[in-house]
C-alpha cells in the first residue's frame, strides 16, 4: 500500500486523493477526497492528538465503535480507518461517505425551502434518532451541523462521540 501527503501534511493511502477543507474542529479536521478504488467521492476525517487527552480519546473511541456497529441509512457509517503506516503518532483517519451539507450550513443559505422539505428533513431526523433509541442510544449532541444532508434530502445524523448507551 502505498501512502501520499496532502492537505496540509495529511499522510493518506494512495487510494484516496484528498481535495479540500471541509470543516475543523476542536480534535479533528475533514476534508473532502475520492476513493480512486471505489470511484466515489467521501469524507476523511482526520483526528489528531489523539492521546494527549484522556477524554478526547473515551470520545473518539466512542464514536468508532458506534460507526463500525451501527447499520442504518440515517446514521453516517465508517467505511474504512487507517492510521500513518511508518510509525503510529496519534493521529488516526476514519473515511465515511460524502455528505452534499448540513443543517448549519442549510440554514445560513439564501434559499427558501418549502414546507415538505423541512418535513422530509426532519422526518429523516426523527428516523435516525428512533433507530438509535431502539439499540439503546442517546445521540446526546444533536445540533445542526450533526445532521448531514444531500440534495435529495436524505439525512445522516453524525457526531457520536458523546452518544451513550441507556438501559432499559
Amino acid at each position: 500500500c502505498m501512502w501520499r501527503t496532502g492537505c496540509r501534511g495529511w499522510k493518506v493511502p494512495e487510494r484516496y486523493e484528498i481535495r479540500e477543507l471541509i470543516s475543523r474542529g476542536h480534535y479533528c479536521s475533514v476534508c473532502e477526497a475520492h476513493d480512486q478504488t471505489a470511484k466515489e467521492p467521501v469524507m476523511v476525517k482526520k483526528v489528531g492528538r489523539m492521546f494527549e487527552d484522556l477524554s478526547d480519546s473515551r470520545s473518539v473511541l466512542r464514536e468508532l465503535v458506534l460507526m463500525s456497529e451501527l447499520r442504518h441509512p440515517r446514521i453516517l457509517g465508517m467505511k474504512d480507518l487507517f492510521a500513518p503506516a511508518e510509525d503510529f503518532t496519534d493521529e488516526l483517519y476514519i473515511v465515511t461517505e460524502l455528505c452534499d451539507s448540513d443543517f448549519k450550513k442549510l440554514c445560513r443559505m439564501d434559499m427558501h425551502l418549502r414546507v415538505l422539505h423541512i418535513q422530509t428533513l426532519l422526518y429523516n431526523v426523527l428516523m435516525g434518532l428512533k433507530y438509535l433509541h431502539s439499540v439503546g442510544i442517546v445521540h446526546c449532541d444533536l445540533k445542526p451541523a450533526h445532521c448531514l444532508v444531500n440534495r435529495d434530502c436524505a439525512v445522516r445524523l453524525c457526531g457520536l462521540s458523546r452518544a451513550r448507551a441507556v438501559d432499559e
